[in-house]
């Protein structure tokens, strides 16, 4: 491989000055190749070509499998505890309920309702919906 700072040899007479004409006998040397850039295109090329199969491999393969963590099923209990209260003002139930006290009270459903305020209260959610 000849480097652009080598002298070349003339190939008529072989005089190694590398000047173009020949200083002996005029002959005109044909343009050195800089195959220098040629070399750097290609390795660039390369890594171009290597680098792009990489990625689409990479962009190919299944996602990772992930393990869903299970979760109990939700209780179907009351929660007595969570703030929720009722209080008589002036002989009136007053407040927030959550099925386990009784507003609203007529004569012809009010044992239904006290029943399933009390199946709220003993968390028997299903009989306390029928």
């Amino acid at each position: 491989m000849r480097f652009i700072h080598q002298k070349r040899a003339c190939p008529n007479c072989g005089d190694k000055n590398g000047t173009s004409p020949c200083i002996r006998c005029g002959t005109v040397l044909p343009p050195q190749k800089n195959r220098t850039m040629f070399i750097i295109i290609v390795v660039v090329l390369v890594l171009l070509a290597v680098s792009s199969l990489v990625f689409t491999l990479l962009r190919s393969l299944p996602p990772p499998v992930t393990i869903p963590t299970p979760t109990p099923p939700p209780s179907v209990t009351a929660n007595i505890n969570n703030g929720i209260s009722v209080k008589p003002v002036n002989g009136e139930a007053i407040g927030i309920s959550d099925g386990s006290a009784t507003f609203y009270t007529s004569p012809d459903d009010l044992d239904q309702k006290k029943q399933a305020a009390e199946d709220m209260k003993k968390g028997d959610v299903p009989d306390a919906m029928y």
